[in-house]
């Protein structure tokens, strides 16, 4: 399967048609990234949420695409309305601060996260690959998590 049917699952459609423009100006502000790379990692935060509202778990997430989860949370009426539509309840993103939740990341993020993106996705975007595993540190994101 190339992506996921919008019509097999009612929030996956609304996840694919959820307007993030205001999303994409917090990204290319500053010149942060070019526009071309901001559309690219949306589109892999839509496949990303679409995990999450298909399989009943937790999913690590790769760090370009929590730098978009990050943008998306800062507009928090907006990222309030998506939840509510997509999940059914606020889906908070919740930090790891310790060297064994980080470790579990990394696990989990093989584990789940690369898995459940290719049964919905087929093949992987490079924003997921192996080497970009995941925030590694509190230097970083501390390694943003989905409380399912």
């Amino acid at each position: 399967m190339t992506h996921a049917s919008p019509a097999a699952h009612p929030s996956i459609a609304a996840i694919f048609s959820w307007d993030f423009s205001r999303v994409k100006n917090l990204l290319t502000r500053d010149d942060k990234l070019d526009p071309a790379e901001a559309d690219a990692r949306i589109e892999e935060y839509r496949k990303y949420m679409a995990i999450n509202a298909t399989f009943n778990t937790s999913h690590p997430v790769s760090k370009e695409v929590d730098d978009v989860w990050h943008a998306h949370v800062l507009d928090t009426v907006d990222y309030a309305r998506f939840s509510e539509r997509v999940f059914g309840r606020f889906l908070h993103h919740l930090p790891i601060f310790d060297e064994d939740g980080q470790k579990k990341l990394v696990i989990d993020y093989a584990a789940k996260t690369l898995p459940h993106l290719k049964a919905l996705f087929g093949s992987l975007s490079p924003l997921w690959a192996e080497a970009r595993v995941i925030c590694m540190g509190p230097a970083d994101c501390n390694g943003g998590v989905v409380q399912a």
